[in-house]
């Protein structure tokens, strides 16, 4: 909970070499802060516009951070900040005048907490809009800073409804205009956002830096920030993990799920890192460092049906030759069942669906008799002497429905039984 916090209104003329430059507590990715564009406009400017945020780091917070003691953290002016740095770093390109007037960089001082302080960096109001990336950033630094998946996405709920999921700008407004710490705004948000990013960002991050960083690389590719030595190897949709997920519980779990017998678990730890190779005979190995027995499986099969599709696919086949034909759906039951033509595999659907209208004892009884009758023509196809009569009994039995008109024409058996009834 944020208590008193404040601004102090004065702007102060601070020495720029006394800012804490070796810390950043940003959430941006300094190839996506478009440090020329904030260095043109600072020489236009002819200094920086607009002042920095700073806060004054608590001896606890610098001996946490390995930082000297009285050291100046920046909140919020990290690029203009770091536009400044590149122009010192490089006083022959600039004018002289430019260099020394940035020996003292303009700055306003926060006056709060630790806590209130970061509620600074994370600012949903910055002049250069995050990308999708950097709001992923921002969602796992404040997990890892001990949040809970109800602050997160209060903190962040602008840049992810504006920036990660562009569609709900509707909901940034209707969340925004409910009372603020009221039961109606928490139920509001943990709706909207629980399958978005509990389900999905914060759950990766509790799979491990492997997992988590694979969902941001996702971003930093699409955005083009994408860092060297950084590497992408596999997408991971929602029902996949929702997959990962569910193995990790099971290896995690340390009762068994059908007998509630103790078990051990076989859970590792979380997924560090995954080293993917391709052997000599093409076949793609797969290293999972961390993980668990069932969960590093799933993983494995993933990473080889998307480096070698041709191979999933066959591995596929053969698991589902392994466990045989799966049951289908009650969906798949209802679109096939107007296909079938006999009322005993309609009659039958039917109950499967749940209808109380077909009499199930009687379609069973006309299957039963149907099934004694065959029999019976079965016999009398072996033991008949007439060939054609034979012939005529095994269209009956097995044939088409044209097989047993032509078998009838041959025989002409239909003649027959009309002059046998005439002379009686």
């Amino acid at each position: 909970m944020v208590t008193k916090q404040t601004v102090i209104d004065k702007i102060f003329s601070w020495p720029f070499d006394q800012l804490a430059m070796g810390f950043s507590w940003n959430y941006r990715f300094p190839n996506n802060m478009d440090i020329p564009a904030m260095v043109e406009e600072i020489v236009r400017f002819g200094g920086v516009p607009h002042p920095l945020l700073v806060w004054k780091a608590t001896d606890e917070f610098c001996d946490k951070h390995d930082l000297p003691h009285g050291s100046i953290v920046r909140l919020q002016g990290h690029r203009r900040s770091d536009a400044v740095a590149f122009i010192r770093s490089n006083p022959a390109d600039f004018s002289y005048e430019l260099v020394k007037e940035l020996e003292n960089v303009p700055v306003t001082f926060f006056e709060g907490t630790e806590e209130e302080a970061e509620e600074q960096v994370f600012d949903q109001g910055a002049s250069l809009q995050a990308s999708p990336a950097e709001v992923v950033n921002a969602i796992y630094r404040l997990f890892d800073r001990g949040y809970e998946e109800i602050d997160i996405t209060a903190k962040l709920y602008q840049q992810i409804g504006k920036v990660l999921y562009p569609g709900d700008g509707a909901k940034v407004r209707e969340y925004a205009a409910l009372s603020p710490n009221s039961t109606e705004r928490t139920d509001f948000i943990r709706d909207w956002l629980h399958t978005k990013v509990g389900s999905y960002y914060i759950k990766a991050k509790k799979l491990g830096p492997w997992v988590a960083n694979q969902v941001l690389y996702r971003h930093k590719v699409s955005d083009k920030i994408l860092d060297d030595g950084e590497v992408y190897d596999l997408p991971i949709s929602t029902g996949q993990m929702n997959k990962l997920s569910k193995a990790w519980t099971k290896d995690t779990s340390v009762k068994d799920k059908e007998t509630k017998e103790p078990r051990e678990s076989t859970w590792y730890g979380p997924v560090v890192d995954v080293n993917i190779t391709t052997a000599e005979d093409g076949s793609i190995k797969v290293d999972i460092e961390g993980g668990g027995l069932y969960f590093n499986e799933l993983l494995s099969s993933m990473i080889v049906a998307h480096k070698d599709p041709s191979s999933a696919k066959e591995a596929k086949a053969k698991v589902a030759e392994a466990d045989g034909p799966k049951m289908m759906t009650k969906k798949a039951l209802e679109s096939r069942s107007d296909t079938y033509i006999s009322d005993a595999v309609k009659g039958s659907l039917a109950v499967v669906l749940g209808s109380r209208d077909v009499n199930l004892n009687a379609v069973d009884l006309e299957c039963y008799r149907v099934q004694k009758v065959f029999a019976k023509l079965a016999e009398l196809e072996k033991t008949c002497d007439d060939e054609g009569l034979a012939a005529f009994v095994k269209a009956i039995r097995v044939g088409k429905v044209t097989d047993v008109e032509t078998a009838a024409d041959n025989l002409n058996i239909f003649t027959k039984v009309s002059e046998g009834v005439a002379s009686n």
